[in-house]
């Protein structure tokens, strides 16, 4: 998978409003690559990469197309978009954000309401 990114200049994550889905995986993968993302306000994981990405209207394939023209053409939009990806990559290495840290912080305040009953 990390060639592929690697090999990519842009990600494109094109989540449709009918299909329901968690924190989008290659989102993250893709900023930790330095590969600015094109996605739309559906994508969940884009409020932590807004910075990184190209936001378009859902569904608008269109949209989709033009956000890939403009990175091309626009070399200041690109580079601008790609540090961006370099500045949000350490919250994707934070251990005190990670799935472990909040299933512990879970467990702790199960374990505190159950002390008290």
């Amino acid at each position: 998978m990390q060639s592929i990114l690697s090999d990519s200049h842009v990600i494109i994550v094109p989540t449709q409003t009918k299909f329901v889905e968690g924190f989008n995986r290659v989102v993250a993968e893709s900023v930790l690559a330095g590969r600015p993302v094109v996605t739309s306000a559906v994508c969940p994981a884009i409020s932590y990469v807004r910075s990184a990405a190209i936001e378009v209207p859902p569904n608008d394939v269109t949209a989709y197309g033009d956000a890939l023209i403009n990175l091309y053409k626009n070399q200041s939009l690109y580079k601008q978009k790609h540090l961006a990806c370099l500045k949000l990559q350490e919250q994707f290495y934070d251990v005190n954000r990670s799935w472990g840290a909040l299933l512990k912080s879970i467990l702790v305040e199960i374990q505190a309401i159950n002390a008290v009953t």
